[in-house]
């Protein structure tokens, strides 16, 4: 008898358990509803901390990637990390960011930009300039890059290449995922980082403090939702 009422007990839970889910405890970024109480009381829902550590970044850098390149309209620009036109390749980012355009004067481009995000997934972006100078920054962040073209019409002019303090975030966030703080050198962040979120490209998330990161670890702490 006793072996019996022990063996519908564990009947009991079993059902139970997959009643709620094949997870345990939940699977991660599903939006699984806690406690739903309906009318306008709206619903709760369960969210799984995530504390991103950011290895050691230097300052935005101008000029890291390739200081000085030519945009001509003669001959395109090619970029490479290695092989032909790796003699303009700097280095690649320090850890995985944005990167930054920055031109001398006055210029209509199109720049290419081709790498890997940051768990080394293909990814490309592209930069436009219509007789403008002002710097630009990509929106994805790059771990490493292999190749960046550009296509210019008109004159001739200088531009350098190089990362900005925007640093990648490691998980795609919707819009109720929450950067709740920043450390930068393990010092808590009085200013709310600005943080940009992208539920479908990886790269497009980014974080960037308000205190530079000069040479420091960051560390990231939010909520995604389970």
């Amino acid at each position: 008898m006793r072996k019996l009422l022990i063996f519908l007990v564990l009947l009991s839970l079993a059902g139970l358990a997959a009643s709620q889910s094949s997870w345990y405890p939940e699977k991660l970024q599903t939006g699984k509803e806690v406690v739903g109480y309906g009318g306008i009381y709206g619903a709760n829902y369960a969210m799984v901390p995530v504390l991103q550590i950011i290895p050691a970044a230097e300052t935005a850098d101008a000029d890291q990637l390739a200081n000085d390149v030519s945009l001509n309209s003669t001959t395109k620009l090619l970029i490479n990390s290695t092989g032909a036109g790796s003699s303009n390749f700097g280095d690649d980012p320090d850890v995985p960011r944005c990167l930054t355009v920055t031109p001398a004067d006055v210029v209509t481009t199109a720049i290419k930009f081709t790498g890997t995000d940051i768990f080394g997934a293909a990814i490309t972006e592209n930069l436009t300039f219509s007789a403008s100078s002002t710097a630009q920054t990509t929106t994805n962040a790059f771990m490493n890059v292999t190749r960046i073209d550009a296509t210019t019409s008109g004159t001739t002019r200088l531009c350098d290449i190089g990362t900005s303090d925007k640093l990648a975030l490691s998980q795609k966030l919707g819009t109720y995922d929450q950067v709740v703080h920043a450390w930068v050198n393990g010092a808590l962040e009085g200013t709310a980082p600005a943080v940009t979120k992208n539920s479908t490209v990886l790269a497009g998330n980014t974080i960037d403090t308000a205190t530079a990161p000069g040479g420091h670890a960051t560390w990231v702490y939010y909520f995604i939702g389970a």
